[in-house]
């Protein structure tokens, strides 16, 4: 078993020794210092009639700001969200990075930035390393269906990644640089000017990794190995390019936002040198776009506040195969189908929302209208082109009856490819002292994808076959939440309890198979059930944020196994100010035991992966008068690479077993960034 680690009291030990080292340094002067500790309201956006705060909203939200963002030890929000405990990110080392919400991952996830749903799925997933960080102001995670206000996609849950749209200054410069060990150096450049009602921005950013493999030695540049043996890497180069334009314009009750952002990704997968002489190899490029043009309108009319939202969205994606001579670097395209690929999906997207200003009597409602027009294109797409429209009218109505908080809510949908039903949910809030409750039931709802439907991707990593006798999901979860929040002479305490059962009929998913792990097959499977419960106790000053959290989460497959499988999840985090200039960050996560479903002959077989343990360090240090910042520390201390999945199912596959990748091992890392 690789890295079989159990520190799970070490770690707890490591925490201990830190934080009781350096509080000791300043613990008899905190009072003088800082009294009580002062902490900003956080305000929740997604799902929410108005904007609100955290504490009042009837959705628990997770909301990751930038307390969390600013140290700058993560690049890319997969970063991020890789240590969160309820979350778990999915490793493809081509198709790139997904996320798993409550046990269900793929196309139940809503991936949402600024409102606006992120197209272009890989493997069902959205790439979250694809988004870059320098640019977030905060992400909100809502764990449970969110239907009824966002649609298709959301079964699992919702993350709503929320850009930075306001600057404070006329002038506001940033300059980010980052170097990491295992061959990644990131840049990123933004500018925003403020003139009268109107602001502008701008934000670029360049990311490269030139690849890793286990036997790749310690290089401070990257090192030209198109032609020799270690052209190959278990983790492919790639290089990124983020472009965004935004221009905001305020004037008494008006507000207008337009923006237009644009995507470029190229990764390199190096085939290994044939035999018999090693002078030739296959290289594949994969090379993706996105553009995404989009306008916001906010404005009061009427006594009623109007939102509306445009965006046109376009991803593509294309695969090239090259025979490579490596005598003299001369490549020649080679010519069979399954070599090349170009696929593109486009999606036109409207919303409008329409809320009163004025409450009528203890009640709040809001209604809106959602279109969208997904198109796919390409020759593997079946008759090179196909189209799914969406239509919608949903309304949330809030009740105040006291310390009762009552939120029911109804979409109504026409799909013009499947019969679709109601959709309801009603999430309710209870206030008594400082305890929460939230109770809550919502309805989920997802018509296959154009991609699961007609897509086909042959290449020599993958083999995935669009279904057309697919049926939609549905889905129905339960969730109980219960927090805490109480403000103490030196800190604020904030303890969440929260349990949650799905139930999810017709689920689509991809089953890889065991004579080939890089072949997938979409179905449906017939009855799938989650239920989980998660913890977490945040302690706030003005010195130091401690967060501890834990979950275990089932899953049961009606169609293969009769009792829940659970797999439990650790994590903390630990923000330290020694002062005024320097802090020092850790993040851990424990990752325990999961149970996974291989395809063999027609048979699920069941495998178990290893536990595994990631633990991040880093100190920041800001010098002239705030306005530089310097960044070390250590990523992946414990140098995890990859775990083993072992089969138990018969003596026949006891033997066997599959390697997930889940990292490039320990690293170090080192930038800077300026804001003027």
């Amino acid at each position: 078993m690789l890295h079989h680690i159990n520190k799970e009291r070490l770690i707890f030990a490591l925490f201990v020794i830190l934080s009781n080292s350096l509080f000791s340094q300043k613990i008899d002067s905190l009072k003088k210092e800082y009294g009580l500790a002062k902490t900003l309201e956080e305000v929740v956006i997604t799902g929410q009639i108005n904007n609100t705060n955290i504490d009042s909203s009837v959705y628990k939200v997770k909301i990751i700001g930038q307390s969390i963002l600013e140290k700058d030890v993560f690049q890319t929000v997969a970063d991020v969200i890789n240590f969160e405990t309820n979350l778990n990110i999915e490793q493809d080392n081509i198709l790139g990075s997904g996320v798993n919400i409550q046990g269900i991952s793929g196309q139940n996830v809503k991936i949402l930035i600024d409102d606006v749903p992120v197209i272009g799925r890989l493997n069902g997933n959205v790439d979250l390393s694809q988004i870059l960080l320098h640019n977030v102001y905060q992400i909100e995670i809502i764990e449970g269906p969110l239907s009824v206000s966002y649609g298709t996609d959301a079964l699992a849950g919702t993350i709503n990644i929320i850009t930075k749209k306001k600057y404070n200054k006329k002038v506001n410069v940033g300059l980010n640089n980052y170097y990491e060990s295992v061959g990644r150096y990131n840049n990123s450049f933004g500018v925003a000017y403020n003139s009268g009602n109107h602001q502008y921005s701008l934000e670029l950013a360049r990311h490269f990794f030139d690849g890793w493999s286990p036997n790749d030695d310690f290089t401070l540049f990257p090192e030209n190995t198109v032609a020799d043996t270690n052209r190959y890497k278990l983790w492919n180069p790639k290089e990124k390019i983020f472009g965004k334009f935004q221009h905001v314009f305020n004037k008494d009750k008006f507000n207008l936002r337009n923006y237009y952002s644009d995507f470029y990704e190229k990764v390199t997968n190096r085939g290994s040198p044939r035999l018999p002489y090693y002078e030739t190899a296959f290289d594949d490029y994969y090379y993706t776009y996105r553009k995404n043009i989009g306008t916001e309108i906010s404005s009061t009319i009427n006594q009623f506040n109007i939102r509306l939202i445009l965006t046109n969205n376009n991803f593509r994606r294309i695969k090239n195969t090259y025979f490579k001579d490596l005598t003299n670097l001369n490549q020649v395209l080679v010519t069979q189908i399954s070599a090349n690929d170009t696929s593109s999906y486009n999606m036109i997207m409207s919303k409008l929302t329409i809320t009163p200003i004025d409450k009528f009597a203890s009640i709040d409602y809001q209604i809106g209208f959602h279109y969208n027009n997904q198109i796919a294109k390409g020759k593997r797409i079946l008759n090179n082109e196909e189209v799914q429209n969406d239509y919608a009218l949903y309304s949330n109505i809030e009740y105040k009856l006291g310390n009762l908080l009552i939120r029911p809510g109804f979409r109504f949908i026409y799909n013009d490819k499947y019969e679709t039903p109601i959709i309801p949910s009603i999430n309710t809030l209870y206030n008594f002292g400082a305890f929460k409750y939230r109770v809550s039931y919502a309805k989920g709802f997802r018509s296959p994808t154009l991609k699961e439907l007609f897509f086909t991707f042959n290449d020599i990593n993958h083999d995935i076959v669009g279904n057309e006798d697919l049926s939609p999901e549905s889905s129905d979860n339960y969730q109980l939440n219960i927090s805490f929040n109480k403000t103490l002479p030196l800190h604020q305490l904030n303890i969440d309890l929260n349990s949650f059962y799905n139930s999810i009929i017709n689920k689509i998913d991809l089953i890889p198979s065991l004579e080939n792990p890089n072949q997938y097959k979409y179905y449906n499977i017939n009855e799938l059930e989650t239920i989980g419960l998660s913890s977490s106790i945040k302690v706030t000053n003005n010195t130091f944020i401690i967060n501890v959290s834990y979950s275990r989460i089932g899953i049961r497959d009606f169609d293969y196994n009769s009792k829940y499988d659970f797999s439990n999840n650790l994590g903390a985090s630990l923000l330290y100010s020694i002062n005024d200039y320097t802090s020092f960050n850790t993040f851990y996560r424990f990752t325990g035991s999961e149970k996974r479903y291989i395809l063999e002959d027609n048979n699920l077989n069941q495998f178990n992966t290893d536990s595994y343990n990631l633990l991040d360090c880093s100190f920041n240090m800001k010098f002239l008068n705030k306005k530089l910042t310097f960044n070390i520390g250590i990523k992946n201390i414990f140098d995890v690479e990859k775990i083993n999945s072992i089969s138990n199912q018969s003596e026949v596959h006891t033997s066997n077993s599959t390697i997930a990748n889940i990292s490039y091992g320990r690293s170090y890392f080192t930038g800077f960034n300026i804001k003027l």
